[in-house]
């Protein structure tokens, strides 16, 4: 008996730690907020408005029908200068309504904090109120990736998630470095590349944590059965960051199986619901109703899209994301080299400005030539084996947790590879494109890999792709913090939770090769992985002691890490491919 209390207060002691690390990181995040602010507070900036403050203000100040509008009317600080009318920043609430609809009710509260941030203004607006205001509005709403996170881990208990699982998934998603890096706008301001003159470089965080978290909630649902929610929470997704496209085909073919046509258990096949049916279609369109309909009144839908799909900001940034157009980009960069061509438009790669990109020895790379390659490239996911269609629309859902150990192995092994399949379309994306308003997409770098810590724990490969691309995902981001006061706390957080999350997942590995008695180690890198990180370290050596040695390369850094992390993501993401792949074989035995 005194075991057994003791066993159960140990287990109370287990469940408490998790919410030890939420408190502790929640205290740890308001510590960062007097940290280096970038250019979407930089108030020496005269290009542009602060992102966020401007948002607020134009959600609270104009009437919907201008919220989408280029031309609005600017009032300068100086009272003896008249009001103009001119074009906002291009940059200007290129988010979906659901968004902009964020932004106001944050700006309800931030006429509390600093009525002044509310006021659009031709000069930048960047007071110490809200500079706090902003950066603890993402600590609060980063609560949504905590609670979906935990419910999710909840889904896991008395079915294969051991605690260990559970406590992995939980604080190795919600201490994800990249998420604190991103969000909590430690980034730089200027940077110079391939060009003696500085450009701004500027990412302003996106609230990263809180859209994860809708992710994180509709994959929730889906593991729960529960699939009119998960449907209605990613149409809810779409239209507050229209980025999470790319899984759309995922749900329309699972939820259009395991919704529209249910199982009929007395027959023993699946029937099409006109019910269900009509019931999901109409769910979608009272989102997307609620979300573009006030907009449609005002007849604003051409202003809206053209800023949701703008096609004139180039390829990449000055800073390139680290993916396929980093590596397309180095290699027309070499061939410039090593063919010499005289052409004028040399310094377009790398001249530190968004807009059109024009490639001088490889094929220039129009807009529609990118969305061919990004359908393209999910069909490989999505028709594998018999494939990932016929995968969503052959595997069964009872109604029960899928993870349950009632249901079949073959069926679990199905709906894993389908959370597999959104992490790896996710892992996909960012190899095939650059999607932050500036160019560099900060969305995948902060939760790619954070949202693969969902299936880190299926296997011993899983978690070695996990802390494979953890690890290049965040030292990508090294760059993004510039200032020298600074320079402890970006290796101690990059580090640090790579370091966390390798012994949490080398513990979990040992659990699993004791229990099942398989001979596995996470330790047992293998020789491509060895020799990459040690070049990654090189790297990261190379950008500390080059001001020292190569001051006049100022471009040096910046490629090197641009390019070697695109290679660590292509190769993280093939690793990805081989693991579905492999478990649909699997199931299909």
């Amino acid at each position: 008996m005194g075991g057994a209390a003791a066993d159960a207060d140990a287990w109370q002691c287990t469940r408490l730690v998790p919410w030890l690390v939420v408190l502790a990181l929640t205290c740890f995040k308001c510590l960062l907020m007097p940290s280096y602010r970038s250019t979407d507070f930089d108030v020496s900036s005269g290009e542009r408005s602060p992102v966020h403050r401007n948002w607020l203000a134009i959600t609270s100040s104009l009437p919907i029908s201008q919220w989408y509008t280029e031309v609005v009317v600017l009032l300068p600080s100086d009272p003896a200068r008249l009001p103009v009318s001119q074009s906002t920043s291009e940059w200007t609430l290129d988010y979906p309504p659901f968004f902009a609809w964020f932004e106001y009710v944050l700006a309800q509260f931030a006429g509390l904090v600093d009525p002044a941030m509310l006021v659009i203004s031709a000069e930048p607006y960047a007071s110490p109120l809200t500079i706090v205001f902003q950066r603890l509005s993402v600590v609060v709403t980063d609560f949504m990736l905590i609670v979906a996170v935990a419910l999710y881990c909840r889904s896991m208990e008395n079915d294969s998630g051991t605690p260990s699982n559970r406590f992995i998934v939980l604080v190795v998603t919600i201490t994800n470095a990249g998420l604190i890096i991103v969000d909590r706008s430690l980034r730089q301001a200027s940077i110079k590349f391939f060009l003696p003159t500085s450009s701004l470089a500027d990412i302003h965080f996106q609230y990263n944590g809180f859209l994860l978290g809708i992710l994180v909630l509709s994959v929730y649902f889906i593991v729960k059965g529960r699939d009119l929610a998960a449907g209605i929470t990613f149409a809810m997704l779409l239209n507050f960051k229209h980025i999470f496209a790319y899984v759309a085909p995922l749900y329309f073919v699972y939820l259009l199986r395991h919704y529209c046509f249910p199982l009929d258990r007395h027959a023993k096949r699946r029937r099409f619901s006109l019910q269900n049916f009509a019931s999901l279609g109409a769910s979608v369109i009272v989102v997307f109703g609620l979300s573009f309909g006030p907009f449609a009144v005002v007849q604003q839908i051409p202003s809206v899209l053209g800023r949701l799909f703008p096609v004139k900001r180039g390829l990449t940034h000055a800073y390139w994301a680290p993916n396929f157009w980093s590596l397309y980009n180095a290699l027309d960069r070499a061939l410039i080299f090593a063919l010499k061509p005289n052409a004028s438009g040399m310094q377009s790669v790398t001249r530190g400005l968004i807009g059109d990109i024009h490639h001088i020895v490889l094929p220039a790379v129009s807009p529609t030539t990118t969305v061919v390659l990004t359908v393209a490239s999910m069909v490989p996911a999505l028709i594998s084996g018999k494939y990932m269609f016929l995968l969503c629309w052959q595997s069964s859902l009872t109604g029960r947790n899928p993870y349950s150990v009632a249901v079949s192995t073959p069926i679990r092994i199905r709906l894993r590879s389908l959370l597999r399949y959104l992490m790896l379309v996710r892992v996909r994306l960012a190899c095939s494109r650059e999607g932050g308003p500036d160019g560099y997409d900060t969305s995948w770098v902060g939760n790619g890999p954070a949202s693969l810590t969902l299936i880190a724990t299926n296997s011993v490969d899983h978690a070695r792709t996990y802390t494979f691309l953890n690890l290049v995902g965040n030292v990508s981001l090294v760059p993004l913090l510039h200032e020298p006061l600074e320079a402890v706390v970006r290796v101690c957080l990059v580090f640090a939770h790579s370091a966390l999350a390798y012994q949490l997942l080398v513990a979990n590995v040992a659990h699993r090769a004791a229990r099942f008695r398989i001979d596995v180690s996470l330790t047992e890198w293998t020789l491509p992985y060895a020799v990459y990180v040690a070049g990654l370290l090189a790297v990261l050596v190379v950008t500390y002691v080059q001001p020292l040695v190569l001051p006049a390369m100022q471009f040096l850094p910046l490629m090197l890490i641009s390019v070697y992390c695109g290679i660590g993501v292509c190769f993280s993401l093939l690793q990805l491919f081989r693991l579905h792949l492999f478990d649909v074989r699997r199931s299909e035995k």
